[in-house]
């Protein structure tokens, strides 16, 4: 994963759900976006996989290239995080302005 304090999380689901995990990688690769995925264990919900994408020097370029590839149909929806490169819980600080629609529900952090 690229280095930078902020990412794009673009998809976020139980791990079971390989389809809709393979259709975004696919999405985003033809957009010549490289994804990279975490699993993290969510307390009551189990194991869930989350797809980042970036590494952005700050929340404002991380959100501005998000508009720019939502536009594009390279995305369809994003949560401004802090970059997950080597930190365990780090997005915590989570900007849930414009969730990752059916993946994301608001106040959820998966």
């Amino acid at each position: 994963a690229p280095a930078g304090a902020f990412a794009l999380q673009v998809f976020a689901a139980p791990v079971g759900q390989r389809a809709p995990l393979e259709a975004s990688i696919a999405r985003l690769t033809r957009a010549g976006i490289e994804p990279w995925a975490r699993e993290v264990e969510i307390p009551g919900k189990g194991t869930w996989i989350r797809l980042q994408v970036g590494g952005f020097d700050t929340r404002d370029s991380a959100r501005k290239r998000a508009i720019a590839w939502k536009a594009a149909g390279a995305i369809e929806g994003f949560v401004v995080v802090r970059s997950s490169v080597g930190q365990k819980g780090a997005d915590e600080s989570a900007d849930h302005g414009n969730a990752v629609p059916n993946q994301l529900h608001p106040g959820e952090k998966p």
